[in-house]
């Protein structure tokens, strides 16, 4: 058994690599001015904010990833350092009458965690993680980053589908579903949770597996920030780390476009399950060395390979491909590490804290909604509002996690704000998004990147119309008093 306790340090740097530090600066220099415990949480270790304190709105905006900042207010805020921290505080709000609600990291576009006048508890700094190389599996607590956990794990010949942004939580990911690297192979990321650690409604620190609460690991499997308890440690099935990761990129220009969707339609199909195939339509004045006008494709492959040879063999079809003759600008072939590849991301997810608005779908029909998407796009209220797709996810149908099989193929889209006051005109957008999808492209949503305050009905869209009542039932067993704060808009 190999433990990691990641030093203040190491997260740290972590958070350099993306531009959302500026907001967990924020949160970071408001730690010498919060109050410390008072008489009435005595019993937590950790720092406690209350509403009356003095620099309590600093502590309530870094709670939120995002520039834009809801207009919620819980009464107290608890950043726990332990499972013990956890359970009194959830002893502390059902004794005072109070709801609860959980945040990992605090990368929920429609911030859940914020809620009014309840006790928020902050998992942030819970961030031990301890791998079992033999058996290839490992412990983690919910505050461990991506990056930070892949690179522990490959340092143990280890690896797992994380994030593709690199500063996202674990907790969260996981509890939503997680659509993380090598997506095809290793499966949405939920489907690789063994077990875990809950504290309940009642205070109590529960096992759950297979064969203790059972029902609890389904629904800890893709409930999202719904979910009725604290997942304090999580229990999760390794992979060997592929030894010879390749990508290659091809960026085309708008006229293009309708070519290489056929393409990947085609390639998709016949792709090998160790590739993963991603989409980005954005401005193409927002990508360096690109024409300023128009909708710009960017096509990225990725061949998780044990071997040089096997990732040319996984790559050969894409680089056959009119995609590649066609591409206004590539990069063909390129050995990576897992840090690399996150570095990678930063096309999409430097614009991350700028986001006012996400929504998504499941569909089978993705070269069609792509299409639709170039025109949606060039009327976006940024220019640096973008559109990302997943060709052949292929998920598995099990029917042992919350998070369903509704299509092979995901798309989300992303409005960023450029001003405050591009709010609204963004949602405006996002509706224009909405009302086309849902004539026959979308056939669900995944709730991590759903959009709870606009449109609280995607929601339940995001699960089966059984598994929607299975939770219901679940919550009804576990929290009868509602202790724990529901998914927006059901609250």
């Amino acid at each position: 058994m190999v433990d990691h306790k990641p030093t203040r340090r190491t997260f740290l740097k972590r958070l350099t690599s993306v531009c959302a530090l500026g907001v967990m600066a924020s949160f970071n220099t408001s730690v010498a001015f919060a109050k410390q415990v008072g008489d009435a949480l005595s019993r937590i270790k950790g720092t406690v904010i209350q509403k009356t304190d003095k620099f309590y709105e600093d502590w309530r905006q870094g709670m939120t990833w995002y520039v834009r900042k809801p207009k919620r207010y819980p009464q107290t805020m608890v950043l726990a350092t332990s499972t013990e921290d956890v359970i009194n505080a959830i002893n502390y709000a059902r004794e005072n009458g109070l709801k609860v609600s959980i945040r990992s990291t605090g990368h929920s576009i429609s911030a859940s965690h914020l809620r009014d006048e309840s006790v928020m508890i902050d998992l942030s700094q819970l961030r031990e993680v301890s791998f079992d190389v033999e058996n290839q599996t490992a412990w983690l607590q919910p505050g461990m980053r991506a990056q930070e956990f892949q690179e522990l794990a490959n340092a143990q010949g280890l690896a797992f589908p994380t994030a593709h942004t690199n500063v996202v939580g674990l907790g969260g990911f996981l509890l939503g579903g997680g659509l993380g690297w090598n997506l095809q192979k290793w499966d949405i990321s939920c489907r690789s949770v063994i077990g875990a650690e809950i504290v309940t409604a009642d205070g109590k620190l529960i096992n759950v597996n297979e064969n203790e609460n059972p029902d609890l690991l389904w629904a800890i499997r893709g409930a999202g920030p719904g979910f009725f308890g604290i997942i304090v440690r999580y229990h999760v099935k390794m992979y060997p780390m592929p030894r010879a990761i390749t990508k290659s990129a091809y960026i085309l220009t708008e006229e293009h476009i309708p070519m290489a969707v056929s393409e990947l339609e085609k390639l998709a199909k016949e792709k090998d399950i160790n590739a993963e195939i991603l989409g980005v339509l954005k401005h193409s004045a927002d990508i360096p060395g690109m024409p300023k006008e128009g909708i710009a494709f960017i096509v990225m492959v990725i061949a998780f390979a044990d071997s040089k040879a096997q990732a040319q063999q996984i790559l050969a079809p894409f680089a056959a491909s009119p995609i590649a003759e066609k591409a206004y600008l590539k990069k063909v072939d390129r050995p990576h590490t897992f840090p690399e590849l996150f570095e990678g991301q930063l096309i999409t997810d430097a614009t991350a804290p700028d986001r006012t608005s996400i929504d998504n779908m499941w569909t089978d029909r993705l070269g069609e909604a792509v299409l639709k998407m170039v025109d949606i796009l060039r009327e976006s209220v940024s220019k640096r509002s973008f559109v990302i797709t997943v060709w052949g996810v292929n998920p598995s149908k099990r029917t042992d996690t919350a998070l369903p099989h509704f299509a092979d193929d995901y798309m989300s889209y992303y409005a960023l704000a450029d001003k405050p006051e591009h709010t609204e005109p963004n949602y405006l957008w996002m509706d224009k998004i909405k009302a086309t999808m849902d004539q026959g492209f979308s056939k669900g949503h995944y709730i991590n990147e759903t959009e709870f305050v606009r449109y609280p009905e995607h929601v339940k869209q995001c699960f089966t119309e059984e598994g929607w009542v299975r939770l219901g039932k679940l919550r009804s067993q576990y929290d009868p008093q509602g202790l724990f704060h529901t998914y927006i808009g059901y609250s």
